[in-house]
């Protein structure tokens, strides 16, 4: 069974950083959070505790392939390595996975689009819980899109009962 909570607030509210703290006590916590260090971002994989470049630094003399978000530039290949870590967690029935942060890339099915989509078309076979990473103003968008009835909405970690 999917149990699904997502983790609303503003944006650059401290939604990342506030995972990153729960995160580093959590043994049985896997996925990949997004923070930004040095106004760059980085993917960081929860299991491992490693990070990795989230986006490209030139995107005008870039010749890999990207998604643009606001000021973000963000590398396919890494997105790719991000949803793999996340298919795997899943795929090895791992019980919490965490994905920060769902958005505008995945409205237009790119960014974590491709882990999402492995995980809704077969969680029904799996007993996982599944902490998404929502900003407000995208949340019924977000919500519809995915097709997500049910769901424990939170604000804060704090509220988070694992």
């Amino acid at each position: 069974m999917l149990n699904i909570i997502i983790f609303s607030k503003p944006i650059h509210s401290g939604k990342t950083t506030e995972l990153l703290n729960w995160v580093k006590g959590e043994k049985e916590c896997y996925g990949v959070l997004m923070p930004e260090l040095k106004s760059r971002k980085y993917f960081y994989n929860i299991n491992d505790e490693t990070y990795f470049e989230a986006d490209i630094i030139n995107k005008e003399t870039s010749s890999i392939k990207t998604q643009i978000i606001g000021k973000y530039c963000f590398n396919d290949a890494s997105f790719k390595k991000a949803n793999q870590i996340i298919i795997e967690a899943f795929q090895q029935e791992k019980s919490f996975i965490v994905i920060d942060e769902i958005g505008k890339l995945e409205l237009r099915q790119e960014g974590f689009f491709e882990c999402l989509q492995t995980i809704f078309q077969s969680s029904s076979k799996k007993n996982l819980s599944l902490l998404l990473v929502v900003r407000d103003t995208l949340l019924d968008e977000v919500n519809q899109f995915f097709q997500i009835n049910e769901f424990k909405l939170i604000h804060s970690i704090d509220e988070l009962n694992v």
